[in-house]
């Protein structure tokens, strides 16, 4: 059965290709497809690849086809395709544990960090209110929160899923642009924090 599947599929990226696959009746023949020899060898060659460990090529069409092998240990997603193997999945986890940031694992802010958050956030009074609850902030008791839609667990994921860099993270999330001053309460609450919009409109949607 995986043999038909496989030769099948492969006579669907000859028509596609442009080949012709006669499907007029014969006169004398038992079956009502009259196919091209040379076509159903190349079909018959390149489902036997697929079923083995060599590269599945057809040569005279100039292109490559695959067909994907299920293994037991891979998950079919909701688009019909399989997800990685296990071992690779292992060694995505490694990677990310032996990267320095991470969840638990925060940057340290940058010199003056604070210092420019705070002043950005002065009216001509002097005075800093908190931009979630718009009460007055302590200087020696405010904490920097994410803006909205810039939440730090979004950033993180970008950077522990290898889409953009080290030096790329830290640039971001050293940038007092993306902060703003909050009291602790409101800052602990996470109630306005939303889903990571600006980074997915910058570096495109976590799967």
């Amino acid at each position: 059965m995986e043999h038909l599947l496989a030769h099948e599929l492969v006579h669907v990226t000859q028509q596609r290709s442009g080949a012709t696959i006669s499907m007029m009746p014969r006169e004398g023949a038992d079956l009502e497809i009259d196919p091209d020899p040379r076509l159903e060898r190349e079909a018959d060659d390149a489902a036997r690849a697929a079923l083995s460990d060599e590269p599945l090529t057809i040569s005279r069409m100039g292109t490559t086809v695959h067909i994907q092998r299920h293994h037991d240990d891979q998950i079919r997603r909701e688009n019909g395709k399989f997800g990685p193997l296990k071992e690779e999945i292992a060694a995505q986890r490694t990677e990310r544990k032996e990267k320095p940031y991470g969840y638990e694992r925060r940057p340290d802010y940058a010199p003056g960090q604070r210092e420019a958050v705070w002043n950005r956030w002065q009216d001509p009074d002097g005075d800093v209110l908190c931009a979630v609850e718009g009460i007055p902030l302590d200087r020696d008791n405010w904490c920097m929160g994410h803006k909205p839609r810039r939440e730090y667990r979004y950033l993180v994921e970008y950077y522990l899923r290898g889409i953009i860099s080290r030096e790329e993270f830290l640039a971001e999330y050293r940038n007092p642009d993306h902060y703003q001053p909050e009291c602790p309460h409101a800052s602990s609450s996470g109630k306005h924090e939303e889903n990571g919009q600006y980074w997915k409109k910058k570096w495109g949607p976590l799967e």
